[in-house]
């Protein structure tokens, strides 16, 4: 990907005489030490106002849109989060512009049609948890309001959804964007305070542009607009475009139970959040364990919007009987990257229980 950025700024840091760093390369970046430590000093404005944001909007002075008044005026916000009660815990999502709502859909979809009752491995399960993948996630973009987020969750609407869920043959389609550069993780205190955090840049390494002096790599989030107008997620003014960030946890009696987030674009809230809850809620099964089983993610990337990737370590006997239902399969390879790499933990009385997963490098750890 290195040789298609032409940004000065962006390969005068990353790269070593027009090449990728090998392994065990150091990279210092001292312009980013600089911004972080004027944010550290005096916050908001550190980044917003002043120096930095001059910088920023210098570069993006030449064919962008955006200017120095324009990161004066953000102003980040509180969303509140809308949940779901499944299995004994309260579920909360991000709120629209993300796809949160569309897991906690596809949970409701999930616990009045025998989930619990299913082996992991059975085509019966699997077909289910599909099905209710594509019911959930079909055209969520349209879906950019907390207030129509709330209402696709009530028992009606839930109800009516699950009508449309046929046990016996695949439905309807679901596309899904490219994936992106993306990070989560989970942190549990002393106290049992959680913390699930997710950034991204976006696809790949963001826009590619870095304002000379600072170390930021700008990200490119604005390519989830849709340029038609009159679409809810249309590109405009000061709106926030659609986007995949959905870190997440789950309550119990009100206290922290259950943190999770990942990266995987659009599959997110298929790959990690449905299927590893379902795998823990349903199943009880622990995080690890969770984490470690196979998965897919209906309408991949750059494919089909029918298709279905599928990791190769389902049984045949099961990716024989969805085909027979009417899927389209496209298997992937065991422990596909692009099948999420989540991370979780899970608190039981006194007992933290973390997992990592094997398609990313991250890890568990705790001291």
């Amino acid at each position: 990907m290195a040789p298609l950025i032409d940004d000065p700024e962006w390969r005068r840091i990353f790269l070593r005489s027009g090449r990728p760093p090998r392994a065990g390369e150091r990279i210092a970046q001292p312009d980013l030490a600089r911004t972080l430590s004027a944010v550290a000093r005096r916050g908001r404005q550190g980044f917003y106002d002043g120096e930095i944001a001059g910088r920023m909007a210098r570069r993006l002075a030449s064919g962008g849109f955006v200017d120095a008044e324009d990161f004066a005026a953000h102003a980040g916000s509180w969303g509140r989060p809308l949940s779901i009660e499944y299995r004994g815990v309260t579920v909360y999502e991000p709120p629209p512009p993300t796809p949160g709502f569309s897991v906690l859909l596809a949970l409701g979809l999930l616990e009045s049609d025998g989930a619990a009752s299913l082996a992991f491995e059975s085509p019966e399960r699997a077909h289910l948890l599909i099905e209710a993948a594509k019911l959930a996630y079909a055209d969520h973009k349209r879906r950019l309001t907390a207030r129509e987020a709330v209402a696709l969750l009530d028992r009606e609407s839930v109800a009516a959804l699950r009508a449309r869920l046929d046990p016996r043959r695949a439905g309807l389609t679901v596309g899904a964007d490219a994936a992106g550069d993306t990070t989560g993780f989970v942190i549990v205190d002393e106290w049992g305070s959680m913390a699930s955090v997710i950034q991204s840049v976006f696809s790949a390494f963001g826009s590619g542009v870095v304002p000379e002096g600072t170390g930021v790599v700008l990200h490119n989030r604005g390519h989830s607009f849709v340029a038609r107008a009159g679409h809810p997620n249309a590109f405009g003014p000061r709106k926030r475009p659609f986007h995949t960030l959905i870190a997440a946890m789950a309550l119990r009696d009100g206290r922290p139970a259950l943190g999770f987030a990942t990266m995987a674009a659009n599959g997110q809230a298929q790959q990690l959040h449905l299927q590893f809850l379902s795998n823990v809620l349903d199943l009880g099964m622990n995080v690890q364990e969770a984490l470690d089983r196979p998965r897919f993610i209906a309408g991949p990337p750059h494919s089909a919007a029918d298709a279905v990737w599928i990791e190769s370590d389902w049984p045949s006997k099961t990716l024989r009987a969805l085909e027979a239902r009417g899927h389209r399969l496209e298997r992937a390879r065991r422990r596909h990257p692009l099948m999420g790499q989540g991370h979780a933990i899970a608190v039981d009385g006194g007992l933290l229980l973390g997992g990592a997963d094997p398609r990313g490098d991250g890890t568990a750890i705790g001291y």
